[in-house]
């Protein structure tokens, strides 16, 4: 059992690293598990075009199934419960609840991370993948498939590479230290700066464990201010 888990853990990774092939990240060496890459411009630009697709992906998936998404707490947390709350929703054309935990230091901005959970939720039933590794695995790579189509941008574009951070990236996270990243927005500078692997790394580190990051800017207040 453990070298079965461990060989998925190594396919998450390499799944990982060919996705984001050819990009450029600085070295990790001694760099404190603290440390908080900046927040520039270009890359509030990239959260920015990052939230248009998800919307527009979450609008699609709201359009083709019947019914849209609420934030609940006690959102289903098992792939049987979601596929229980799929039916009820298709039957009954009521929102699908998603989850509102852990949504304050997001990527994109709170309202945009629940359309993503929606989206996300729903393909994993369209697509009949559980949560297991490798099935979170697949779906994360169909979302970087789909950015790429249906947008036109490179592997290695600020916009991708955010994605890939939030998507593949959370799952090699959850591959090799059981758990998603405390702070997702934080997560996905150092995955720009240091590639998921150093991310990871820093993120394993016991000084990561400081609760919320102090560079929380969403999307709707960065849409405002530029």
């Amino acid at each position: 059992m453990v070298a079965h888990r461990d060989a998925k853990v190594q396919r998450v990774a390499l799944v990982s690293r060919l996705t984001s092939v050819g990009c450029d990240v600085s070295p990790l060496s001694a760099v404190c598990g603290c440390e908080q890459p900046p927040l520039t411009l270009e890359i509030q630009r990239a959260r920015r075009e990052l939230s248009r697709f998800i919307a527009d992906d979450a609008a699609k998936m709201r359009d083709r199934v019947g019914f849209g998404w609420v934030a609940r707490p006690d959102a289903p947390s098992t792939y049987s419960d979601l596929r229980d709350a799929f039916v009820w929703s298709l039957g009954m054309r009521e929102p699908l609840p998603v989850s509102s935990l852990n949504n304050t230091s997001v990527v994109t901005s709170p309202s945009t991370n629940l359309a993503f959970r929606f989206a996300h939720d729903v393909k994993h039933i369209l697509f009949d993948l559980s949560f297991n590794l490798d099935d979170e695995t697949e779906l994360a790579v169909r979302h970087l498939d789909e950015l790429r189509e249906e947008t036109g941008v490179s592997a290695c574009s600020l916009v991708h590479r955010l994605y890939h951070a939030d998507t593949l990236g959370q799952v090699q996270c959850l591959a090799m230290l059981g758990r998603f990243p405390h702070d997702q927005l934080r997560f996905a500078l150092r995955a720009l700066k240091y590639g998921v692997d150093g991310a990871v790394e820093l993120e394993g580190r016991p000084c990561c464990h400081h609760g919320q990051s102090s560079i929380d800017h969403p999307v709707d207040e960065i849409t405002k201010a530029a």
